[in-house]
């Protein structure tokens, strides 16, 4: 009798286990359930490669897409602090911002479902290191953020002459 009462509590605390799972967020299977509310829009960014030269611009290109089924009214991306920040830390640890292209007029367009905007953007880097890149874009009802990009940057070191070595 002590199993059958052994067994039954089990099965009851499992289940009751099994359906709090079910229902937790700890459990969420998408990262918007987890982290905060749906919001339909998806930001990706991506660089065209990871290791630079010194001399090489870095290309970003940032991806906004469409993930409802009804459109969506963003605004027009562009390098503006009312759109797009583009945050660049420098090997020292100091940062850099690119925003604010004066005179440009920013408009509401309107992204389709399952449609996606593509926007490119170049810098310089000016010395050699790790440089971390964070794209934060503010043209929505809720600001979207993707975690940073690093991309290395190497510089062109000074080769010694082997006709000098005796």
């Amino acid at each position: 009798m002590s199993r059958k009462v052994l067994r039954r509590a089990c099965t009851i605390i499992l289940g009751v286990l099994f359906f709090a799972g079910l229902t937790n967020q700890c459990f969420a299977i998408r990262d918007e359930e987890l982290f905060g509310a749906y919001t339909g829009l998806l930001i990706s960014a991506e660089t065209d490669k990871m290791i630079y030269q010194l001399d090489d611009e870095v290309t970003v290109t940032v991806f906004l897409k469409n993930k409802t089924e009804e459109p969506i009214e963003i605004v027009e991306p562009a390098i503006d602090k009312k759109s797009f920040l583009f945050e660049i830390i420098l090997p020292d640890g100091k940062k850099d911002n690119m925003l604010s292209i004066s005179g440009m007029n920013l408009r509401i367009i309107r992204l389709y479902p399952k449609k996606r905007v593509k926007f490119t953007t170049k810098f310089l880097p000016e010395m050699p290191g790790n440089y971390d890149i964070n794209v934060k874009y503010n043209g929505y009802s809720e600001p979207l953020v993707f975690p940073a990009i690093r991309v290395f940057v190497v510089g062109n070191l000074p080769q010694k002459d082997i006709s000098l070595i005796e």
